[in-house]
């Protein structure tokens, strides 16, 4: 005895093969009388895709050691993730219930705006048992898009063909002749090239792909070709981290520094006009944005661009001539710029940035001695320490009164060849750090004359002192 469902949809079938039209009636409000099947590109927000996976007992076969179902399940997970955030998407399965059943056929996830997650989960949890009903399953998705407007997708991914007395090459004929269905794009996954070629009458009637995979890498590209037919675009965005995963990123686009396109997501599709754009790249767990200044759409040309965010750490070191740390205030530009991207001070201060090239400048305060780094180059993940030598020594200056008790002075450096004066300081003990040369220096002490010290010569790393009787 025929179920209900089951009969229901065997009418169907037949009223298909043998009257295709009664399936353009049966569907008519998509689509204005007398129209053209709807096959042009439509724009972002009107697109709908029908993922079908397939879940019969055959997916449990291996391939490299490996269950299909396990590689269809990573893969389609990852699929997911380049999926743009505006596509309407939906998830059919069939043969994961019950064995033997042509009618487990379940719309696990509706067409709504993309929620990947939850598609994810679903797939995660799907286990295969049954049958292999290719043509209801297409019947089935095709009623779930035909109220959604623009273009309207299925892909269906299976290690099969049909297996329930049914005829999908009538049902992908009929789908397209309505113009319910704008493309049925096919990936065999592990069948010979005889079971595969069965499956170009799916495809063909939409003008859709029909591509075959053999292990996990191949069914990525496979499903990587299928999207970017199905889904038009001129411009990807990707970002990736050290790793080389795929990291969710904030995109705005401008065109003469207004906005025209902003989308958050794994992997940015844009579809624009032929001509000149900015993109704004930000990567908010580093807080790092990424400016893209020239990017030139042209008509039929997809344009990529995969920048890489990475915690690429900078350390910088100034050191003495004993090599022990001193306290610099370093500043790191874009290499060849005068733009300032951080700033920092300490005994070896960290900066994390993005690959890239820097120029650094480096400042001993002490000296006011400054050193600059040029065409750091930084690769993602990279933990690089660059070290700065500072060539310093020195000075200590004690005055004794009349008295022969230690008095409060007032010392002014003089570089000795120059004449020009370098640095003042005061106190009881008043200490000077000078690059490597000769130097004067005059000492005060309140009302009593001053006195020199002439043609000290400090060298790197000495540390001299001088004792002054007035």
């Amino acid at each position: 005895m025929i179920k209900p469902r089951t009969k229901a949809l065997t009418l169907f079938l037949l009223t298909l093969v043998v009257a295709p039209c009664g399936l353009a009636s049966s569907f008519s409000e998509n689509r204005p009388q007398g129209a053209a099947p709807e096959t042009a590109p439509a724009a972002a927000e009107n697109r709908s895709m029908v993922l079908i996976l397939d879940a019969s007992g055959s997916m449990w076969g291996q391939i490299d050691g490996k269950a299909k179902i396990t590689i269809a399940k990573e893969v389609m997970t990852e699929l997911l993730d380049e999926l743009p955030a505006d596509l309407n998407a939906g998830l059919t399965v069939y043969g994961h219930r019950r064995k033997g059943d042509c009618d487990d056929i379940e719309m696990v996830t509706p067409v709504r705006r993309l929620d990947a997650a939850a598609i994810q989960s679903e797939i995660q949890a799907i286990t295969p048992r049954g049958k292999t009903p290719i043509a209801a399953s297409l019947l089935r998705s095709a009623e779930a898009l035909k109220a959604q407007p623009g273009e309207r997708v299925v892909l269906l991914i299976t290690d099969g063909v049909e297996s329930c007395d049914q005829d999908p090459c009538a049902v992908a004929r009929g789908l397209a002749e309505a113009g319910v269905i704008s493309r049925i794009h096919v990936v065999g996954f592990g069948l010979d090239d005889e079971s595969l070629a069965t499956l170009q009458c799916v495809s063909a009637p939409s003008e859709g792909l029909l591509v075959g995979a053999g292990n996990a890498d191949e069914l990525k590209a496979a499903l990587g070709e299928v999207i970017v037919a199905a889904l038009p675009h001129n411009l990807l965005i990707r970002g990736l981290d050290a790793n080389g995963e795929i990291l969710y990123l904030n995109v705005q686009i401008l065109q003469d520094n207004q906005p025209v396109a902003k989308r958050s997501g794994h992997n940015q599709r844009f579809s624009l006009p032929p001509g000149r754009y900015q993109a704004e790249v930000r990567y908010t767990p580093l807080k790092q944005t990424v400016v893209l200044d020239d990017v030139i759409i042209e008509q039929g040309r997809l344009i990529e661009k995969e920048l890489v965010f990475a915690e690429s750490r900078l350390r910088i070191r100034g050191i003495d001539g004993n090599n022990k740390s001193v306290y610099t205030t370093s500043e790191v530009y874009r290499a060849g710029s005068t733009e300032s991207v951080h700033k920092s001070s300490g005994n070896a201060p960290v900066f994390t940035l993005l690959p890239g090239l820097y120029d650094v400048k480096v400042l001993f305060g002490l000296t006011r001695e400054e050193q600059w780094l040029r065409d750091v180059r930084l690769e993602a993940g990279d933990n690089l320490e660059q070290r700065v030598h500072f060539a310093f020594g020195k000075l200590r200056i004690t005055a004794l009164g009349p008295d022969g008790k230690r008095v409060y002075i007032g010392v002014t450096a003089f570089d000795s060849g120059a004449g020009e004066q370098i640095h003042r300081s005061s106190g009881n003990r008043p200490t000077f750090t000078l690059r490597p040369g000769v130097y004067d220096f005059e000492v005060s002490a309140g009302k009593l004359q001053p006195q020199w010290l002439r043609n000290i010569e400090i060298g790197d790393g000495d540390f001299l002192e001088r004792q002054i009787q007035f």
